[in-house]
């Protein structure tokens, strides 16, 4: 007598090997996402704020002899608000001026930590307008372009 044999359809078997597949894949994409999240999810509202600038382009009508404008920016890390305004230039006290009027005076927070690249407007010491504003702001206790926690260091592999 013949044994009777589990056999079950080909389609039903790719099926079914596919959705434990795209089950593992789909996980593998959640771990690298949350990895990377991971880097710049602060705690707390003013943990850390970045300040950037960027030189406006020119208008259809304006020539190269017209004086450019320039987009200052200052995002908070946790919650992603935004603080911005145009100046017409990019120097240290067009930044310390950014600092106290736009970001500081309408942030409903204690800004903790300022970061920023080492552009020429956030660069010097204290005796410069946008790091004396630094200093000046009780609210703010940062060097311009430096956390004021500094991260643990990684040991190196």
């Amino acid at each position: 007598m013949p044994v009777p044999q589990k056999s079950s359809n080909n389609r039903f078997k790719q099926a079914k090997y596919g959705i434990k597949r795209l089950a593992k894949v789909e996980r593998e994409i959640e771990e690298k996402l949350k990895k990377k999240a991971r880097r710049y999810n602060k705690s707390y509202p003013g943990e850390m704020v970045h300040f950037d600038t960027k030189r406006l382009p020119r208008l259809k009508k304006q020539t190269v002899a017209d004086p450019s404008e320039y987009l200052f920016a200052a995002i908070d890390d946790y919650s992603r608000e935004l603080y911005a305004a145009i100046l017409p230039d990019h120097t240290a006290s067009s930044a310390a001026k950014f600092l106290l009027r736009d970001a500081i005076d309408r942030c409903s927070y204690t800004v903790g930590c300022a970061y920023s690249d080492n552009g020429v407007e956030y660069k010097g010491n204290g005796s410069l307008p946008f790091g004396a504003a630094c200093r000046q702001t009780t609210s703010f206790r940062s060097s311009p372009a430096l956390p004021v926690r500094k991260p643990t260091a990684k040991p190196s592999a």
